[in-house]
């Protein structure tokens, strides 16, 4: 069971570990029921008030234009 507690704690040692800071930028393209759309790219960049734009799938040409709109710092 993941608690909002493992999330949180997920997010902290994923902005430490990374270097992560206020203001960071992502594009998720992972599934958010996979811990790796949630606790790596979104739950984090969330906590430190960063920018996240989700994708509903992947298609490299629409991946790349949101990466640049949206100038993506992770």
């Amino acid at each position: 069971m993941l608690t909002h507690d493992n999330h949180l704690w997920n997010a902290i040692n994923t902005l430490v570990g990374h270097r992560l800071h206020e203001g960071a930028r992502t594009v998720t393209l992972a599934p958010m029921y996979h811990i790796g759309g949630l606790g790596v790219h979104t739950l984090p960049l969330l906590y430190l008030d960063g920018t996240v734009t989700l994708l509903p799938a992947f298609e490299l040409a629409e991946t790349l234009a949101a990466m640049a709109r949206e100038r993506v710092t992770v």
